[in-house]
Order: structure tokens, then sequence, then C-alpha cells
């Protein structure tokens, strides 16, 4: 496995997570107050994350810097969610 392919899993894993973390929330059908924006803004950072990761301007590791900024963003909106 080449060092690339070991960065991207490093930042994969996490997003997996992320991801599955959140699903049960999304196909409940009512939701309390702000979930909705909320997971509207997971999604968003999880798509930042990934379009960082397959295309950009940088090196690999400016870009799975990137990648994992947005990751971090994603995380502290779950972490909004599990408050409530």
């Amino acid at each position: 496995m080449s060092a690339k392919q070991k960065r991207c899993g490093r930042i994969l894993v996490p997003l997996l997570l992320i991801t599955l973390s959140t699903f049960p929330a999304q196909a409940s059908a009512k939701l309390p107050g702000g979930v909705s924006s909320r997971l509207k803004s997971i999604q968003s950072e999880l798509d930042k994350a990934e379009k960082a990761l397959k295309a950009g301007t940088g090196t690999d590791v400016d870009r799975a810097r990137r990648a994992e900024q947005y990751l971090k963003r994603a995380s502290r909106y779950k972490s909004e969610i599990e408050k409530q």
C-alpha cells in the first residue's frame, strides 16, 4: 500500500464513521429543531472533503489536511446533534 493510499485511508475511515453515525437521524420522519440543517451541513462538509481529496491545488498532503479540516467541521455538527 502506497503512502498516498494510507493517507486517504486515514481520512476515509473517519468520513465513513461520521456518515454511518448520522444515518439513523436521516431515516426518521420528524427530527428535532436544528437537526435537519446540521445534517445538511454535515453532508456539505463531507462533499467538500471528498472533493478536496479527488482534485485540487497543492500536494497530496495539502489536500489531505484540507479534507481533514472539513471532517472536523462535520464532526462538530455531529456533536451538536448528539447534545440535543
